[in-house]
Order: C-alpha cells, then sequence, then structure tokens
C-alpha cells in the first residue's frame, strides 16, 4: 500500500478510531449521568419511603447504640483508674500492659504521613478548576457541555470523588488536546490508547454502579411495597434493638461493680 491509497487508508482508520473514541465517550457520560440519578434522586426517594416505614425504630437503634458506646467508653475508663490505684508503684508499666488505646492512636498519627489523602485532595481541586474553566458559562457560556454535567461534576467535588472527576476530565478537557499532528501513525496510536482508558473507566464505573445497587439503602428500593418484608425488616430491627438493651445493662452493671471497687480500693 503506497502514496495515496496508503494515506486514504490512515485517513479512514483515524476516522474510524474518532468514531468509537466518541461513541465511548456518551457510554461513559451515560454512566456518570445514571451515578449521579442513583446517589442524588433515587437515594433521596429511597430514603424518605424508608423512613416514613421504619425511621422511628431506626432512630431508637442510632440513639441507645450511641449510649452503649458511650457506657463502654466509661467502662473502659474506670477500668484504667482502677489499674492505676491498685498498682500504683508500677502504674507505667502496668498501664502500657493494658493497651493505652489513646496513646496508640496518638502514636500511629505521630508517624503517619496522609501522603494519600493530602495529593488526592490537592487533584480534586485542581481537577475541579480545570472542568470550571472549561464549563463556566461566565467564562465559556452556557455550552452543552454545561447544561448536561455541571451539576454532576459539582456532586463529584463536593464528593471528592476523584474518579469521577478525572473521567470528566479525560472526556472534557483532554477533547481539547486530541492531536492534530501530520504524523497519522502517531494520532492513531494516541487514539488507541485513548480508547482502552475510557473502555477502562467504563468497565470501573460500571462494577460501582452494579455495587452500588447491591448496597442497602438501594437494595431496598423494591422492596418498600412488600408487606411481608416490611413486617420480617421490623422484627430484625426489634430484635437489633432487644440486643443493644441487653448490652446497655450490662455496661450499667459493670460501671456499678467498678465504681464499688474504685471506692473500696480509695
Amino acid at each position: 500500500m503506497h502514496g495515496n491509497n496508503f494515506s486514504q487508508y490512515t485517513n479512514g482508520k483515524t476516522l474510524e478510531l474518532r468514531e468509537t473514541l466518541l461513541n465511548l465517550k456518551h457510554t461513559l457520560w451515560d454512566l456518570l449521568d445514571e451515578y449521579y440519578y442513583l446517589t442524588n434522586i433515587v437515594y433521596s426517594q429511597i430514603m424518605y419511603e424508608y423512613e416514613m416505614i421504619f425511621g422511628d425504630i431506626e432512630e431508637e437503634i442510632e440513639e441507645k447504640d450511641r449510649l452503649a458506646r458511650e457506657l463502654s467508653s466509661k467502662i473502659e475508663n474506670n477500668s484504667k483508674k482502677s489499674i492505676h490505684n491498685k498498682y500504683n508503684n508500677n502504674y507505667n508499666n502496668k498501664y502500657n500492659n493494658f493497651g493505652n488505646t489513646n496513646q496508640q492512636i496518638d502514636a500511629t498519627k505521630s508517624n503517619y504521613v496522609p501522603n494519600c489523602n493530602v495529593n488526592l485532595k490537592y487533584e480534586v481541586t485542581q481537577l475541579y478548576h480545570q472542568l470550571a474553566k472549561k464549563l463556566h458559562p461566565d467564562l465559556a457560556g452556557e455550552t452543552y457541555e454545561f447544561k448536561r454535567f455541571w451539576h454532576n461534576i459539582q456532586d463529584s467535588y463536593k464528593q471528592s470523588d476523584v474518579q469521577r472527576l478525572r473521567m470528566f476530565y479525560q472526556t472534557i478537557i483532554n477533547d481539547d488536546f486530541t492531536n492534530q499532528t501530520e504524523n497519522r501513525r502517531k494520532e492513531e496510536i494516541s487514539l488507541k490508547t485513548e480508547i482502552q482508558d475510557i473502555q477502562f473507566n467504563i468497565n470501573k464505573l460500571k462494577n460501582r454502579i452494579s455495587n452500588l445497587k447491591n448496597q442497602e439503602p438501594y437494595v431496598f428500593k423494591d422492596k418498600l411495597n412488600d408487606k411481608l418484608w416490611i413486617a420480617n425488616r421490623k422484627q430484625k430491627l426489634m430484635l437489633k434493638l432487644f440486643h443493644i438493651d441487653i448490652e446497655i445493662i450490662n455496661h450499667q452493671s459493670k460501671l456499678r461493680n467498678l465504681s464499688a471497687n474504685y471506692q473500696s480500693v480509695s
């Protein structure tokens, strides 16, 4: 294949790759729209219906679970005081043997350098600023991309969802830098690479959406009109509440015993 025939072939191949790339971008954008719809509209609808049915029980569970955790923390603190009084001379060694949770946490924090978190936060900000420059109507006018993606991008930024922001950046910002080089071979390689990247992101987002649909509260979507399921759910929640009540009673009993022991040692 020589001369004009090779040029026509490469031009045709490039056009085919560009069309494939554009179709993949639209697929990715549709998935980003679906994710936004699920996490904002569908989530709110499901939670409204769920709380209308189970809200009172869930609220009581949350309050009593918080009380149980507070009592557990008091037991731990009182246990340490009791150890301190009983083994005062060997306080440091004994106290460390029982494990100073707070000191362990502080030590972990002091040795921890949150490079990943810092870098991700920086990347989120940078990606958002680049997208805002491209899409915001004050800078670019009210474009199609602004109308379709702006709220989704805002939500991605608020949630610090770097994966979604990367996908928007790749398909909107990178589009400005599509190779216009006369070297068709380089352009073809560049297009193939971008196609692979977008296919990877499409699969990643599909998995993310699938996992989301298999989590609470999304798994409740088709069950909130099922009276049998509602009755069984209420029974499970009441059983959970019963176990928390038992836990609270046990914690209160331990606290009374620890308090009595502390007073006798003192």
